[in-house]
């Protein structure tokens, strides 16, 4: 699954990771991105302000995918009130996080372990894990 992660990201996708959170009225998720200046899923495609926002419906072979030694990631901890995930209520962003910039694959690895965290362990967001950015 790490190998699929990791192509996640290089393909632009967004990964998660729900955290414990130290307070019970929220939960909280680590949130794992490309930048944007490599993420390919924002490439420019025919016409000058036409942008690749379908990139997940292309077939296999056109999708675009960033090369490892390009790739840089932005990290950042979200948390989001309980009773508005349970409610269904639009997400209150007071609790974003502000991202940080990983200049490497290394330093992804890095920042994972130095926070006791796993690639394997992080998902690409989903209504069944209530990540509702």
């Amino acid at each position: 699954m790490h190998k699929d992660n990791l192509t996640h990201l290089l393909k632009g996708c967004v990964l998660v990771k729900e955290l414990i959170s130290n307070d019970k009225r929220f939960r909280t998720w680590l949130e794992i991105s490309l930048q944007i200046q490599v993420d390919p899923s924002f490439t420019f495609v025919k016409g000058r302000f036409v942008m690749n926002w379908d990139v997940n419906f292309l077939p296999e072979h056109k999708k675009r995918i960033c090369e490892k030694s390009e790739a840089k990631f932005k990290v950042r901890q979200n948390s989001f009130l309980i009773e508005d995930i349970e409610n269904g209520f639009d997400p209150c962003y007071e609790w974003v996080g502000k991202f940080e910039y990983i200049n490497s694959i290394d330093d992804l690895f890095s920042y994972l372990a130095k926070n006791n965290l796993n690639l394997d362990d992080f998902e690409l967001p989903t209504w069944d894990n209530d990540y509702p950015l």
